[in-house]
């Protein structure tokens, strides 16, 4: 593997980067952008600037006298399907430690029996087995002589990750190394006895997983039955099956530290609370506890083709909910919870803002920002003239729908730009931070 300053056109996109980003100014729906070579110019930087010249020479129509001609949206989505390229391919310096709280731990962090915690209270057991109900797994070998009990989180969430070892034992490793916009991906795992003896305990609390959980904790010694218990394992793995036990606010707040997520939409200062799973058999079980423990209050369960969501939809009831969350045992969406309760119509976008630099990357690049935010806003509120318009029998006006599809097209192009900008601050961040191209020799 070799560190980035390969001769290929993604090594020249990387360059182009670091030197002399391009300025940008907004006309309209369109984008000028002007750029000017180094003084002490080398060929490399002559190709660059030869290409930021065809950058900016690039026009959706012909561009009136005297101004530059202005970069198409066509163009622009070119550039940016470059950069997630060159994104996808940066990989991250090699993940050799982690923080979890306050303190610096070094990868890999081994299995030893004697940091077993015998003393985890009722509380922490109902905590984890709520958060491996949501993002544990039980795994068998191979060769179907045992299993191993495991969680994954990324690098930025890994106190869950200790809480599991000080309780059970075992050991944290690197499941996965940092790449393009994914974070590394740490791992907590117990095998032989460690793993038996997370089971026998976890089964206890389990709502989703405890037959998994029985199988792991008496794995059989004869090869006929352990192939029969790896069949039902499978069974298990693929259907639904949600045990009949009493749900506690330790319980949830493991599961919604795993599987909850706070939503603050951009078209409006509402706080919305969802918990998604592709079988529904717990949801109704924790809607049946938060609708127990808030009477009066709407917990609505959606059903989509791929997925059951439990949803609170109402800002105070939200409120409600994170409220009793932050007293408990929640760990990972605390300062999430904190940033939301705060919530108001004024700071509204900014409190959008700093949820979103605490989520995770899946959607990065097709959240709007502030500006676009607004944008959409005011689109929304012109359609919906147009449409009370027709409803009421009057003719829409040329000029109005045509003015409808000039600020779509805008934002369009807008949204594009700012994905565009994204990528490149997100590429510069990581090439800073060491990333590096993996080529084959």
């Amino acid at each position: 593997m070799l560190a980035l300053g390969v001769t290929s056109s993604v090594a020249i996109l990387a360059q182009v980067i670091f030197l002399q980003p391009l300025l940008a100014q907004c006309v309209s729906v369109n984008f000028t952008f002007t750029a000017k070579p180094m003084s002490s110019a080398t060929r490399t930087q002559s190709l660059l600037y030869s290409s930021c010249q065809r950058f900016a020479s690039t026009s959706l129509t012909a561009a009136p006298p005297g101004l530059q001609r202005q970069l198409s949206l066509e163009s622009l989505c070119r550039r940016t399907q470059r950069l997630v390229k060159l994104q996808g391919s940066l990989l991250w310096p090699k993940t050799t430690c982690f923080e979890a709280f306050g303190q610096q731990h070094a990868l890999p962090v081994r299995t030893n029996g004697g940091d077993l915690c015998t003393e985890t209270s009722q509380e922490e057991l109902e905590y984890l087995a709520g958060f491996f109900d949501g993002d544990g797994c039980v795994r068998l070998s191979r060769t179907l002589c045992g299993s191993t009990i495991s969680v994954n989180q990324t690098s930025t969430n890994c106190e869950v990750l200790v809480r599991f070892r000080r309780a059970f034992g075992g050991g944290i490793y690197v499941e996965k190394h940092g790449r393009g916009s994914r974070k590394p991906i740490l791992q907590w795992a117990a095998c032989g006895i460690a793993a038996r003896r997370a089971a026998s305990m976890l089964m206890q609390l389990s709502l989703v997983k405890q037959e998994q959980l029985l199988l792991a904790a008496a794995w059989p010694k004869c090869p006929l039955e352990r192939a029969f218990a790896g069949k039902r394992m499978s069974q298990l793995k693929r259907n639904d099956h949600v045990v009949n036990l009493p749900c506690s606010w330790a319980y949830f707040d493991g599961f919604f530290d795993a599987e909850g997520c706070i939503q603050v939409p951009h078209h409006c200062a509402n706080i919305r609370l969802e918990v998604a799973q592709v079988q529904g058999g717990v949801l109704l079980e924790l809607r049946r506890f938060l609708a127990s423990e808030f009477p009066g209050h709407n917990f609505p369960l959606y059903k989509s083709s791929s997925k059951h969501t439990l949803a609170v939809t109402k800002t105070s009831t939200s409120r409600l909910v994170l409220e009793r969350l932050l007293v408990g045992l929640i760990s990972y969406k605390r300062i999430q919870a904190e940033i939301a309760i705060t919530l108001t119509k004024s700071n509204h976008h900014e409190i959008r803002e700093k949820l979103m630099l605490l989520v995770g990357n899946q959607s990065r690049y097709q959240r709007l920002d502030e500006a676009g935010c607004i944008r959409a806003l005011h689109i929304v509120s012109v359609r919906q003239s147009l449409l009370r318009r027709v409803a009421c029998g009057a003719e829409a006006a040329p000029d109005a729908k045509l003015r409808l599809q000039q600020l779509q097209t805008e934002h369009e192009a807008l949204n594009a730009f700012a994905k565009y900008r994204m990528l490149r601050s997100d590429i510069r961040s990581l090439l800073g931070r060491g990333a590096y191209i993996e080529k084959q020799v």
